[in-house]
């Protein structure tokens, strides 16, 4: 018997350290895209690391969509909502600014889950989106 951390605890604090170190990466590298904004939403929020990181240093309100409420994101301090991966649970034009970081590509119809991103997120506003193909295309999003 060992003296030292568990083999899960160990997993969930590397785990969580290399989710704020990608979350630290993807606000350098588009934090100036959506810098200014004011609400911002983020779509396939998984654990909260990238939306805490955007409301840490770019000081905006963040609002997590996800399609389940992940235990570690309560840690981050950022609201995350459910939806069904179809429509998203918000009125018209709600936010500044919409991100996800390779979670549109989870959406049972790729093009409505771009369609909702688009409504939700005020005119004029800003997106970024990364992705990769589906399994039925080789040309990808």
């Amino acid at each position: 018997m060992s003296n030292g951390p568990s083999l899960t605890r160990l997993y969930d604090r590397t785990y969580r350290k290399a989710q704020r170190l990608r979350a630290s990466c993807i606000v350098d590298t588009f934090g100036d895209f959506i810098r200014g904004e004011g609400s911002y939403l983020s779509v396939g929020d998984g654990d909260g690391s990238v939306s805490a990181e955007v409301r840490s240093r770019l000081g905006l309100k963040v609002r997590g969509l996800d399609v389940e409420v992940d235990l570690p994101h309560r840690r981050t301090g950022v609201r995350l909502d459910t939806y069904d991966g179809a429509r998203m649970p918000y009125a018209d034009d709600s936010f500044d600014a919409g991100f996800s970081m390779f979670g549109l590509f989870m959406f049972p119809d790729r093009a409505r889950g771009f369609a909702e991103l688009r409504r939700v997120v005020k005119p004029g506003g800003r997106v970024v989106v990364a992705s990769r193909p589906t399994p039925r295309s080789s040309a990808g999003a």
